[in-house]
C-alpha cells in the first residue's frame, strides 16, 4: 500500500515509546522536540533514567553546539515524561515500540498496548528484520499497526522508512508519516519485505562484507576503509559502517539459514570478531572520521550522540 506523498493528517500530539534504550530514547528525543507529549516507557527503572540522561544530555550538546536555544531544549525535556507503567499509555496517538528484535517480545508489547489505547491509537514497530504483517496479525486491531523503521543514532541519521504491513490502514500509515515529518526525517514508503528498501539494498553489501571478513581476506577496519577512499555507494559505506547492524540482521536469522553446528560455530566466531571489530571502527582516528564526514556528509562520531 503507498504512503501518499503529502499527507493532510496532522501529526500525533502525544507520543508513547516502548523502550528507554539507544533508539528509544532517540525516538523520544525526536519526538519531544517536534512538540509532542512523549511517554517513554521502560518495565527497568535504571534503563529508563539511563535513557532520560542520555536525552537530556543530547540535548544539551545541541544547545552547546548553537543548534538550539536553551529554552528549547527545556521544553522538549520537559515534554519527555516517564512511565513504569503501561495503563499510563493510555492517552497515546501513537506508540512505537523500540524493544530487542524478538517477535515474541513485540507482540507481548503491542498486544497490552493495544488493550491500553484507543482504538484509533496507531500502532508502530520499529523492527528493521521482522515482519510487519507477521507482527500485526498477533495485535488487535491489525490495520493500525504499521513500521517506522529509524536508523542509528535516530536523532542523526535523516531517514525514515514507513512500512505497510498486509492490514495496514491507509490512516495509520499517514500518521506515521506525518510523525516522521514533523520530527524532521525524509520520509520514505516501504513494502514489508525482508530488509524493507533501505537494508534491501544494503544487503549485498553487507553479505559481501561479512564474506571478505569470515574468509580473512581483510579486517573489518580495512574493508571500511577501503570503502571509504574509494568513494563506494553510501548504501556501501553504511552497510560496512554500522556492522553492528550487519551482526544484528545475521543474527536474527542464524536459524533459518544455517543448519550445521559447525557452520552456525564458525558463523557466531565471525559475529563475534564484526563486534570487535565496531569497536575498535568507532573508536579509529581522525583520518577515518575525516572519511566519513566527506562520503557520507555527516557529523563525526562526537556529534552522533545527539
Amino acid at each position: 500500500m503507498e504512503v501518499p506523498a503529502r499527507p493532510s493528517t496532522t501529526p500525533p500530539r502525544t507520543v508513547g515509546v516502548l523502550g528507554a534504550g539507544t533508539m528509544g530514547t532517540g525516538i523520544a528525543q525526536l519526538a519531544a522536540v517536534s512538540g509532542a507529549r512523549t511517554l517513554l516507557y521502560d518495565p527497568v527503572a535504571e534503563a529508563l533514567e539511563r535513557g532520560l540522561g542520555a536525552a537530556e544530555a543530547a540535548l544539551d550538546r545541541q544547545v552547546e553546539k548553537g543548534r538550539m536555544g536553551r529554552s528549547e531544549a527545556d521544553a522538549a525535556r520537559g515534554r519527555i515524561e516517564p512511565l513504569a507503567d503501561l495503563g499510563q499509555l493510555a492517552p497515546a496517538e501513537l506508540v512505537i515500540e523500540a524493544a530487542p528484535e524478538r517477535l515474541e517480545l513485540k507482540l507481548e508489547l503491542l498486544g497490552s498496548v493495544a488493550a491500553t489505547v484507543e482504538p484509533a491509537c496507531v500502532l508502530a514497530t520499529n523492527t528493521s528484520s521482522l515482519s510487519v504483517t507477521e507482527i500485526a496479525a498477533g495485535v488487535p486491531g491489525p490495520e493500525r499497526v504499521v513500521g517506522m523503521h529509524f536508523f542509528n543514532p535516530a536523532p542523526v541519521m535523516r531517514l525514515v522508512e514507513v512500512v505497510a504491513g498486509a492490514a495496514s490502514g491507509e490512516r495509520a500509515l499517514r500518521t506515521a508519516r506525518a510523525l516522521g515529518e514533523a520530527m524532521g526525517k525524509h520520509v520514505v514508503a516501504a513494502a514489508d519485505v525482508p530488509g524493507f528498501l533501505v537494508n534491501r539494498c544494503n544487503r549485498p553489501y553487507s553479505l559481501e562484507s561479512l564474506k571478505l571478513a569470515e574468509e580473512r581476506i581483510a579486517e573489518a577496519i580495512r574493508i571500511a576503509e577501503a570503502a571509504f577512499t574509494t568513494r563506494a555507494q553510501s548504501a556501501a559505506t553504511a552497510a560496512v559502517r554500522d556492522i553492528t547492524a550487519i551482526a544484528n540482521e545475521v543474527s536474527v536469522r542464524i536459524e533459518e539459514h544455517v543448519s550445521s553446528v559447525e557452520s552456525r560455530e564458525r558463523l557466531e566466531d565471525v559475529l563475534a570478531r564484526l563486534h570487535q571489530a565496531d569497536e575498535r571502527l568507532r573508536a579509529s582516528d581522525e583520518r577515518t572520521r575525516q572519511a566519513l564526514r566527506h562520503l557520507r556528509a555527516v557529523p563525526d562520531e562526537s556529534e552522533q550522540e545527539g
